[in-house]
């Protein structure tokens, strides 16, 4: 049972995001181009093995259904102060490279990893790795979690006890991995108009199409197995966001007001559960 908070709506028709900057959009065109053929392949052994049928009805319903989550600490210490502080002051999700939480700075042995990470996941091109340290920090890529399951989910909640869920759009402007990002070869990413091909994955030890159809998810033990997605911001709150779900814990707690002011400044639906 959730405890929902409404804001007051305006009655406007909600205004799409702003276009991709040039560097983002040939990253984003390079992935779709590599994975256009990867998702062809991958339709036609499911052709040949009998299970296309049951890889396009997949397809239909997380085209149907999906959403991209973003799982976060709202308590979380960052350089600039909580999580929760963060987003009413910015109006905005701000990526890792915004908050600066690397603790020994340009030496942090996470941030190496997390821009070696970003080159693999872009083919590892010398081209790419120049647009990636073009970037500015707002324009690198937003980590979440793609859910089929049209209810929730408990995959990748160790990321954070609170969820947003994006609008729609936003599956055009991220990229889509089969487990997360830090267990795929570069050959494992795809753009949403080739969601097929992750789907057609057996990563999480069966192919994802069967989990979408099924309406499960891998079990817990197996460490990474979500539809990791990459998205390129920046998120705007007021625009973007859809839902936020906080644990029901928090409705007693000093975040309560935290959440009201959120949800009165950016006039998302609030859930506790």
């Amino acid at each position: 049972m959730t405890d929902a908070l409404v804001a007051p709506t305006a009655g406007n028709q909600l205004p799409a995001p702003p276009p991709l900057c040039p560097a983002q959009a040939e990253l984003l065109a390079f992935v779709q181009g590599e994975g256009a053929r990867r998702t062809a392949d991958a339709q036609q052994q499911a052709a040949q093995n009998g299970s296309i049928d049951s890889l396009r009805r997949a397809v239909e319903l997380v085209r149907e259904r999906a959403r991209i989550e973003i799982n976060f600490h709202m308590t979380r210490q960052t350089a600039g102060g909580t999580i929760a502080e963060l987003l009413i002051e910015t109006g905005r999700y701000l990526n890792v490279f915004e908050t600066g939480n690397f603790q020994n700075g340009v030496e942090d042995r996470n941030l190496h990893s997390r821009i070696a990470t970003e080159a693999k996941l872009f083919g590892a091109r010398r081209r790419n790795i120049e647009l990636l340290t073009t970037l500015h920090a707002a324009e690198r890529p937003v980590y979440g979690l793609l859910n089929y399951l049209g209810r929730r989910c408990r995959a990748a909640s160790f990321f954070g006890e609170s969820t947003f869920v994006l609008r729609p759009y936003w599956r055009e402007r991220a990229i889509y991995t089969p487990m997360d990002t830090f267990l795929v070869e570069s050959e494992e990413v795809y753009a949403w108009q080739d969601i097929a091909g992750v789907l057609a994955s057996t990563r999480p030890g069966q192919p994802w199409f069967r989990h979408v159809l099924d309406g499960t998810e891998p079990p817990p033990a197996t460490h990474g197995a979500y539809i990791d997605t990459q998205i390129f911001g920046p998120i705007q709150l007021g625009r973007d966001v859809e839902h936020l779900y906080v644990p029901t814990g928090y409705r007693g707690s000093h975040l309560r007001h935290r959440i009201e002011e959120l949800r009165n400044a950016f006039g998302f639906e609030i859930s506790y559960v």
